[in-house]
């Protein structure tokens, strides 16, 4: 879910890139209904094509500027693999095994929707505003939201 809770923070800054997911739908029902409202609510580009064949991943992959890479548990990663030897950018959890595999274009906390936002503004080319830097009464006022 932190997936498209991302999706939904980039839809709040006015950024709303695809994503496609392939998530069976009678296994995963009460998630592809939340998928859904939240796609209907912040008006994201979601689709869930549901389980597909490796042919029809890999034309999946043929039309796709990236593969974006939530897992949060170590496995072989061969959708990491397979994208790579089509020439797509990779954006993926910043895990061991990640790094086992390939070098990510992108890498991103798999546990936290805006580190995975900002991963993928920084593939899309969009610079994060830096915050300013604080003394400490200003970072006092800042937190507590009073002026001195």
């Amino acid at each position: 879910m932190r997936l498209i809770e991302a999706w939904c923070l980039l839809a709040e800054e006015g950024l709303f890139p695809s994503l496609c997911l392939t998530i069976n739908e009678s296994q995963f029902e009460k998630l592809c209904t939340e998928i859904e409202a939240l796609r209907q609510r912040h008006q994201l580009k979601i689709s869930n094509v549901g389980d597909v064949s490796r042919p029809a991943v890999l034309a999946l992959y043929s039309q796709s500027g990236a593969l974006i890479y939530p897992s949060t548990f170590e496995s072989f990663g061969l959708p990491l693999i397979e994208a790579r030897q089509l020439g797509l950018s990779v954006l993926a959890s910043e895990l061991d095994y990640v790094r086992d595999v390939l070098d990510p274009e992108q890498t991103f906390d798999p546990a936290s929707a805006r580190s995975i936002a900002r991963a993928v503004k920084r593939f899309m080319g969009i610079d994060e505003k830096l915050l300013p830097l604080l003394d400490a009464e200003g970072f006092m006022a800042a937190i507590t939201g009073k002026a001195e």
